[in-house]
């Protein structure tokens, strides 16, 4: 009797990035002294590691762009690049101190984290990150790349104190209602913010005019105030860019309610500071005074050379200068 045998061939269904299974990832990589990762439902990418990503990553077009329904009609041409349709969240983890091309062309993302230890936020960053209404820059970022905010979806741009550049394109055709610079910054390329709904806010020390927009707004700001030319006095730069919670009072009641808005002091307690940059009051042998200028010039000796050893104030806690002599 003839037989006929069936042989059942087993399906065997496994993940190509197998190296990436054990630490519960989808696929990863490495670029430049950082590790990347894309978490297995392919919603998070994540960047860590000590130093920064690989600059060399370029644009290309995206073989699901249809005109329509898909506005990034570039993506990034990283590895991670092929994810930019599923990815909605972006966290750079602490340590990784510059990211260039890491969200070029994610108009998913949604979200993105960027760490305190980040000095760079370099070429094509954020570009074409069209659904990120909002980001928080640490305080530690130095230079805004080329590109790395162009035609992002972030409404609010505030650029922190602690930013010296802002390269050709930075912040060019974004879509923001408001972009702040600080005066930290010294270096503005041309056409830097070409927009045509942007209110740029900035302080005389800051190069902004002729960068592509006239609709440039003069502000200073003292002991952590924002003031308009008018007068008018913000607690912070997002009050100032929402036009919300305008201080009334007085300038030192200003500057007063800044830090009890940072949790540094609390009630009559909170004239009992000072910061490093000598603009908050400060009380110092049973006197006030407005900065440490003020006060070395009262107590000066000329048979003394004074010097600041320590002015850092610390939460809830009053705050401790000590003055040394010789």
């Amino acid at each position: 009797m003839k037989r006929t045998v069936f042989i059942l061939s087993a399906l065997i269904s496994f993940n190509v990035y197998a190296e990436c299974d054990e630490a519960g990832y989808f696929d990863c990589g490495t670029t430049g002294d950082v590790k990347w990762y894309l978490t297995n439902d392919k919603t998070k990418l994540i960047f860590s590691g000590q130093g920064e990503t690989a600059t060399n990553y370029a644009e290309e077009v995206n073989p699901y762009y249809d005109g329509v329904e898909n506005k990034a009609g570039r993506r990034v041409n990283a590895p991670w690049g092929q994810y930019n349709n599923t990815v909605t969240d972006i966290e750079v983890k602490e340590g990784v101190t510059g990211v260039s091309w890491i969200g070029l062309g994610f108009e998913h993302v949604t979200n993105v984290s960027l760490p305190s230890t980040l000095e760079v936020l370099g070429e094509g960053a954020l570009n074409r990150t069209y659904a990120l209404q909002n980001v928080d820059f640490p305080d530690s970022l130095k230079v805004i790349g080329d590109g790395a905010l162009f035609h992002t979806g972030v409404t609010n741009i505030i650029i922190p104190d602690s930013v010296k550049t802002i390269d050709t394109s930075g912040i060019k055709y974004s879509y923001a209602e408001t972009i702040i610079i600080p005066d930290s910054v010294t270096s503005i390329a041309d056409n830097t913010f070409l927009s045509s709904a942007a209110t740029i806010y900035c302080t005389s020390a800051s190069p902004c005019v002729g960068k592509g927009s006239e609709n440039i707004v003069a502000y200073e700001k003292q002991g952590g105030v924002y003031i308009l030319e008018d007068g008018t006095k913000f607690l912070s730069a997002a009050d100032m860019a929402s036009g919300t919670n305008i201080c009334n009072k007085e300038l030192n009641e200003c500057k007063r309610n800044v830090l009890e808005a940072k949790g540094i002091c609390q009630g009559s307690s909170c004239d009992t500071f000072i910061q490093s940059d000598g603009n908050y009051m400060l009380k110092f042998g049973g006197k006030t005074y407005q900065s440490i200028n003020d006060l070395l010039k009262g107590n000066y000796d000329r048979r003394r050379i004074y010097t600041i050893e320590e002015a850092n104030f610390v939460a809830g806690d009053k705050n401790r200068v000590s003055i040394k002599y010789r």
